[in-house]
């Protein structure tokens, strides 16, 4: 095997969700249509050169099954790793960025928001597992689409 050495030891850093904004609404009040739709883009620090982040976009509408309640979430969630080693272009465009990252800081998120619709007084929010190299290839070939 010829497998080269990108980059040296990763470890999740901190994490924070600069945009939150949730809205509980009874079904009779607005027209609702159950919505999922995550988003991941990459993230540079200019004050740090073995810093990088992972930006989730998290738009999603459910109802709660136990009531006529429906709750809309719009989420911006940063999972920040910090490297041993500056980072490079090549190491951002390589499958850690693209599909272990994600997958590493996605439980967060979904926690986060399983936490806040809890303390919102309504029953948790719980995101859907995600197959992230699946959702690497559709956003290549999406992206190819264009």
């Amino acid at each position: 095997m010829n497998d080269k050495k990108i980059q040296g030891t990763l470890r999740l850093k901190n994490f924070k969700a600069p945009l939150v904004e949730m809205k509980i609404s009874k079904q009779n009040e607005i027209e609702f249509q159950p919505n999922f739709s995550l988003t991941i883009q990459n993230l540079r620090f200019l004050n740090s050169v073995n810093a990088f982040g992972i930006n989730f976009k998290i738009n999603l509408i459910s109802q709660n099954s136990q009531s006529e309640e429906w709750v809309s979430i719009k989420v911006e969630y940063h999972a920040i790793f910090e490297c041993d080693s500056e980072i490079t272009d090549e190491f951002l465009e390589s499958s850690f960025v693209r599909i272990s990252a994600p997958a590493i800081g996605f439980p967060y998120v979904r926690s986060f928001i399983s936490n806040i619709t809890l303390q919102a007084g309504i029953p948790p929010v719980i995101l859907p597992s995600i197959n992230f190299v699946q959702f690497n290839q559709e956003a290549i070939e999406t992206a190819t689409e264009e």
